[in-house]
């Protein structure tokens, strides 16, 4: 019997046990972390935090710990306690300075400021040289950090403490891409993060880093790391506590929950529904807003991704900081969808005997193309289908396997498409507004609404007015924004507020 199998036949067993109500929960005054019901396993996980002052974590000792050559997730999840970046986010999206003291943007440049006294942990010096150094490695192709300072032309170091990067356009959230890991240019596997490593194999550890320029308050001292020969085995080994904390970022709809405690992880992984405005039937943005107006985002993600995702009302995660604090929701609407089609010449008295919209032309019909391997799409399609056809549209649901699905795409042979992207964290939809761009797929090219977003790039306007400008052409419908977890093995449980860019954010306070 294979791993896999063994994984899959343990957690259905683990499924069938599962308690009713059994959820997530919030996390410490205002950082989102799911919801919950109490239950006697998280009381008792919650009494023994005292007596715990080790975590066992997974990695796999045949990838580096080595940012910049570390491949797996496993590891890419160790190397946040090794090293620390220039800033971290928040889970609102909210820069902080780490090994950063200052950061001055202006339209051409970002000058950061490094912190005095901040060691790397064999005790040397974190100087602007080292920034430097890790800042090409990101810009190098091959690492999974690339593409974070794909807007950068030049880095440099002025003197010890003062780096400048030129910027080939102007981007007020620059300093949210500052999250990438410092390492010395000595020894790439020195770091100044929490902890530092021992050993290696079978017997590697993580240790309190005594030249932390941080306060370590916390009462984990050591982090074993388990050797875990894939993710199949995460949940076997969680259920059996030869690892006590795990991450998934639940795009296999892993199963990581299992009456275990858990918290739930923001992604900028915005899943939307793509329009082909090349399209005769989808080129009048009257079409495309009334497709908007059809959608009842809280039934779509309660029906599909559950607690796996939040409902965007605008194109940016509704967990960003700037976001919460506006009052933007796209409500369903079908009579205002349907006031928009008559203007188009859809009339509801002229609806065929199941309830569709008809013209001279025939039944109003859209052909949505969704990758059949992702069941979860897949599921989005088939709650879309049921909505539209009760506002009357028929919706053709074409599922490819993702070879064809992505052929589809750069075709754009389709009229609707399911996808999702990952936006980096300056928020920066440029890659999706234009037809030239890298995810434009059936966008027709908008000056104003390209204008909009090179003016929220560099702070002219606000995020409002954006948002405004962006429904006024609609070249997109924003869906949800999926969510990670973090599990706790049943002996164990923290307040963690993780977040995608270190999953132990702030493990100095467990």
């Amino acid at each position: 019997m294979t791993k896999r199998m063994i994984a899959i036949i343990l957690s259905l067993s683990l499924l069938c046990a599962l308690p009713a109500g059994c959820g997530l929960r919030l996390s410490g005054a205002g950082d989102l972390a799911g919801t919950s019901g109490q239950n006697e396993a998280e009381t008792e996980n919650e009494s023994a935090l005292h007596a715990i002052d080790t975590l066992k974590i997974a990695y796999n000792n045949t990838d580096s710990l080595n940012p910049y050559l570390a491949a797996s997730t496993m590891n890419l999840n160790v190397i946040s306690l090794l090293y620390d970046p220039l800033v971290k986010l928040d889970q609102q999206y909210n820069a902080h300075n780490i090994i950063a003291e200052d950061i001055q943007l202006t339209a051409q440049q970002c000058v950061v400021t490094i912190k005095q006294g901040v060691q790397f942990s064999n005790g040397a010096a974190v100087t602007a040289d080292d920034v430097v150094y890790s800042a090409k490695q990101v810009l190098a192709e091959g690492n999974s950090y690339s593409g974070l300072l794909s807007g950068v032309s030049e880095v440099t170091a002025t003197d010890s403490r003062t780096v400048v990067f030129t910027l080939n356009t102007p981007d007020r959230l620059f300093a949210n891409l500052l999250t990438f890991p410092i390492v010395s240019e000595a020894n790439p596997l020195i770091g100044s993060g929490r902890y530092v490593l021992q050993g290696s194999g079978e017997n590697a550890k993580l240790t309190v880093n005594p030249n932390w320029y941080g306060d370590n308050k916390s009462q984990i001292k050591t982090i074993e790391l388990v050797n875990q020969l894939d993710k199949d085995t995460l949940i076997y080994s969680l259920k059996l506590g030869t690892i006590n904390y795990v991450y998934s970022d639940l795009s296999g709809n892993d199963a990581l929950s299992l009456g275990i405690s858990t918290q739930r992880v923001p992604l900028n992984h915005l899943v939307y529904l793509g329009m082909n405005s090349t399209k005769k039937i989808l080129s009048d943005v009257r079409m495309r807003k009334a497709l908007n107006l059809c959608i009842n985002r809280a039934e779509l993600v309660g029906s599909t991704y559950a607690s796996r995702a939040v409902e965007a009302h605008t194109p940016f995660n509704p967990q960003w900081a700037e976001v919460a604090a506006l009052s933007s929701k796209q409500q369903q609407d079908f009579g205002a969808a349907a006031a928009l089609l008559e203007e188009l010449g859809y009339k509801p008295a002229n609806k065929d005997s199941e309830g569709y919209y008809t013209t001279s032309r025939g039944r109003l019909r859209l052909r949505l193309l969704v990758n059949s391997e992702n069941s979860s799409r897949v599921q989005v399609a088939e709650e879309l289908k049921k909505t539209l056809k009760e506002f009357g549209i028929e919706l053709v649901i074409d599922a490819k396997t993702f070879d064809a699905y992505k052929t589809a795409l750069a075709q754009w042979d389709f009229d609707l498409y399911l996808g999702e992207v990952k936006l980096y964290n300056n928020m920066n939809l440029t890659s999706m507004l234009s037809s030239k761009a890298k995810l434009g797929f059936g966008v027709v090219d908008n000056e104003a609404m390209i204008a909009a977003n090179s003016a929220l790039m560099a702070g002219t306007i606000d995020t409002q007015a954006f948002i405004d400008a962006f429904y006024n052409f609609t070249p997109f419908i924003p869906l949800m924004y999926r969510s990670g977890m973090v599990s706790f093995s049943r002996e164990t449980y923290f307040d963690a507020s993780a977040t995608e860019q270190d999953i132990f954010y702030n493990i100095e306070l467990w």
